[in-house]
């Protein structure tokens, strides 16, 4: 399956609270989700609408057995090129 990169992208970066989102695609059936958030919001809350909405989003894109995966890095620029990308593929 593929789902359009600018599409995916789109689809946390609407969350309230959420600065600047990545997907990190790992392998074929997960992602892995790095996030900055605002200062002084609830973050878990603003995690759990995000993964909510990704994971809404892959379901109605016939994508149900893909597992997001919360970051613990935030949002980084691809080493080699130092652009910043919101889908990155491994």
């Amino acid at each position: 399956m593929s789902i359009p990169p600018l599409a995916i992208g789109t689809v946390v970066e609407d969350v309230a609270g959420v600065e600047r989102s990545q997907l990190v695609q790992e392998g074929s059936s997960a992602i892995r989700l790095r996030l900055t958030l605002a200062p002084d919001v609830n973050a878990e809350a603003i995690w759990a609408e995000a993964i909510s909405r990704l994971s809404a989003y892959l379901v109605g894109q016939g994508a149900v057995e893909i597992e997001i995966r919360r970051a613990t890095e935030p949002p980084q620029v691809i080493p080699h090129s130092g652009k910043f990308r919101q889908v990155v593929g491994r």
